[in-house]
């Protein structure tokens, strides 16, 4: 089976999100909006850095 890091990128991308929501929130509906912010956030980050990496290594 094709192993990537990015099958993992779920698993950990939720539960930061939601601890990272709970640390600053106590009401549940804050902490799902700060954590679907979050995901998303991260999403944009990670994806941005993989786009990125692909077109160096496209250029080497």
């Amino acid at each position: 089976m094709w192993q990537s890091i990015f099958w993992h990128a779920p698993a950990l991308i939720i539960p930061i999100s939601l601890v990272y929501g709970a640390t600053r929130f106590e009401s549940p509906v804050e902490i799902t909006k700060e954590a679907l912010h979050w995901i998303r956030r991260l999403v944009v980050f990670l994806a941005s850095v993989a786009i990125v990496v692909h077109f160096l290594t496209w250029l080497v």
